[in-house]
């Protein structure tokens, strides 16, 4: 008997390639094996009813098998990964199973089977066993890492439930208020949300008792300011103690909160969230102004500055606002500090600004772009603030200065003299404070600093109900951290209120009140701001030397030295004491002994006549300008050379270091 061994060629399908022998005939009858299709009946029926036997299980394994092929891959697309598992397994089983009964009812084609290829069914049987173990290893595991986090589950959410419920029992303790609660959230940014979750528990518990927040260095000025004459009661001195106590919040608060919004304005990716966010600060520094130490520390700087650099004229603007309120300072755009301090003399200003007018017209420039540093007192800061703040051309700003003079110096002198018996004050403060409110705006003086090249400036004056007279600076920036001036001041003023308070001149005007603090006119002290402004820039620039200091006056008459009677009336001795205490020269005489000629320039024209400071006629006005281009005129050479030092531009070396420290302040 001879067989071919053809169809055994594949052990994976010789379960179904069977040789049939005929017995009948004697002869050897061969099968081939390449499909069942090609199957072929020999010589008896046996051999067909075997063959047909056979691939009719084959059939019946192949149909079953690609039947269900399509049906598995729309299960397997919405089952999970051990429900998969799961499904495997089931049909490794149902095949073993229909393998063993089909065996079974082939005992001829068993018995004729080779060996060989038994072996490698059940080999291929073992195979499916290890395989079912894998996968009963595998859903095994995959439950008991699901019990597992089920279990850290379980855990976390009853340490969570402890932690709110201890977290309850604090707040009902501290009785909050949840409404109140609501009304503060409300006042901050969401991007800073996370942080008062954490951190503001404190605050909202004394928000909710209406505690009123940390005091402002403003603040701090007025709670220090005393009135001599003022009687308190036992029971006013008691609630104060009381409110004092009340009032105290630890700076701990202050600069958790600065530190989240720094954090929150480092993490600003959008342009719209970094401008949000570095309004949320700004709003935070006004209100805070030491916590500038703090946002330096936390090196908000660097963000700041390459806002600063950014293609938003918006973000540009509130970048500078909030440099201009951490205490940053750009270097100087020439080779040392210029400076320009503006005297306060009423409607003689007049003559400063005919003053600038010569200066411009010889520098060929706009005087905002020519000065670092500018101060005004009186009549010199509204000035100062048309024409460096505004940015009002110098022809505009004398029609507007004289129109000025003219609706705030008109007066009955009847009600006059009624009113300055009764008030101090000849002429009616309100239409001073109207005048200024519409023509001047409530703008604050700190975003002016939003304009890109705005010169550092700041007005003066007089603290009227401290023990001692001071002075009080009124700024558009702040003081760089661990930089402490020796007067007061503050940039959280709206413009009308800076020049009222400057502008407040004794027996002119009533002086003007901001919360506890009275102010009158800063010439009272010094008519002559320069000294002042000197030491201003100094803490600015610490380490820049003075390239030119132009001082301007609002004009002097010197009359005949003639010695009068040897008895004076009162009215002439009160003259007398306000002349010398509104005098300018004295502070020109000490600076022209310190600073340097070339540095140093004084312009106060002389006057033909004495002008009061509430003139308002014409032919005056005419006068104090024909006297004033007159004064340019015949000191030429010194004009010429006060313009040549303050238009001497940076030098080459000073640019690159200037670029070098912003490069360093920015990423480093």
């Amino acid at each position: 008997m001879s067989i071919s061994m053809a169809s055994f060629r594949n052990p994976a399908s010789a379960c179904t390639r069977l040789l049939i022998h005929q017995a009948d005939s004697g002869t050897v009858g061969r099968l081939r094996t390449a499909s069942p299709v090609r199957w072929r009946r020999e010589q008896n029926d046996c051999g067909y009813r075997e063959v047909g036997t056979v691939h009719q299980v084959y059939q019946t394994h192949t149909i079953s098998g690609s039947s269900q092929e399509g049906d598995k891959k729309q299960k397997e697309k919405k089952l999970s990964y051990s429900e998969i598992l799961k499904e495997q397994l089931k049909s490794v089983e149902k095949m073993k199973d229909g393998i063993a009964s089909s065996l079974s009812n082939m005992p001829v084609a068993t018995t004729i089977t080779p060996s060989r290829v038994i072996d490698s069914f059940y080999k291929n049987i073992s195979l499916m066993a290890r395989v079912r173990n894998k996968i009963v290893a595998d859903i095994s595991a995959i439950t008991e890492a699901v019990s597992s986090q089920a279990s850290e589950l379980k855990k976390l959410e009853r340490n969570f439930k402890r932690k709110v419920k201890s977290t309850k029992q604090v707040n009902n303790g501290d009785a909050v208020d949840k409404q109140s609660f609501h009304q503060f959230m409300q006042d901050t940014n969401n991007s800073i949300a996370s942080f008062y979750d954490t951190s503001i528990a404190v605050d909202t518990n004394m928000q909710a008792k209406n505690v009123k927040l940390p005091m402002t260095s403003d603040e701090a000025a007025q709670q220090m300011v005393k009135s001599p004459t003022s009687k308190v009661s036992k029971s006013d001195e008691a609630r104060k103690k009381f409110l004092m106590k009340e009032n105290f919040v630890s700076k701990s608060g202050v600069e958790l909160r600065t530190r989240a919004l720094v954090h929150g304005i480092k993490l600003a990716s959008s342009t719209a969230s970094k401008c949000t966010r570095t309004e949320d600060l700004c709003k935070h520094l006004l209100k805070y102004p030491e916590s500038r130490n703090t946002a330096m520390k936390e090196k908000v700087l660097g963000s700041l500055l390459r806002f600063k650099k950014s293609s938003d004229k918006s973000l540009q603007s509130v970048a500078r606002e909030a440099l201009a309120l951490v205490g940053y300072v750009a270097p100087v755009r020439g080779q040392g500090i210029r400076l320009l301090a503006i005297d306060g003399g009423g409607t003689k200003g007049l003559v400063a600004i005919e003053c600038m007018k010569r200066l411009e017209q010889l520098c060929g420039k706009d005087l905002n772009q020519m000065f670092d540093y500018v101060c005004g007192v009186s009549t010199g800061a509204l000035i100062a603030a048309l024409t460096f703040l505004y940015r009002v051309p110098l022809d505009e700003c004398e029609d507007l200065y004289k129109e000025f003079s003219r609706t705030m110096f008109t007066r009955n002198k009847l009600l006059g003299t009624g009113k300055l018996m009764w008030n101090h004050a000849f002429y009616d403060e309100e239409i001073w404070e109207n005048i200024l409110k519409h023509e001047i705006g409530h703008k604050r003086m700190i975003e002016f600093s939003r304009a890109a090249g705005t010169a550092k400036m700041s007005a003066l004056s007089c603290l009227m109900n401290t023990s001692t007279v001071k002075m009080y600076f009124f700024r558009n920036y702040n003081l760089p951290p661990d930089v402490h001036s020796e007067y007061l001041g503050s940039c959280n003023h709206a413009m009308w209120e800076v020049i009222r308070a400057s502008t407040a001149a004794p027996g002119y005007f009533e002086s003007y009140v901001m919360g506890d603090l009275v102010h009158q006119d800063g010439g009272l002290m010094a008519n002559n701001g320069t000294a002042l402004a000197i030491h201003e820039s100094k803490l600015l620039w610490p380490n820049v030397p003075f390239q030119c200091v132009i001082s301007l006056g609002t004009g002097q008459h010197q009359p005949s030295q003639e010695y009068s009677s040897t008895k004076l009336a009162l009215k002439d001795k009160v003259m007398k004491i306000v002349d010398s205490a509104t005098d300018t020269e004295a502070v020109h005489m000490t600076l022209q002994d310190l600073l340097p000629q070339s540095t140093y320039f004084r312009l106060n024209p002389y006057l033909s006549e004495n002008i009061m400071l509430d003139e308002i006629r014409e032919e005056k006005f005419d006068l104090m300008q024909q006297d004033t281009q007159m004064y340019m005129r015949k000191n030429e050479i010194k004009i010429n050379k006060a313009v040549n030092q303050l238009t001497r531009e940076r030098r080459v070396d000073q640019k690159l270091g200037d670029y070098i420290k912003l490069v360093k302040d920015s990423y480093f």
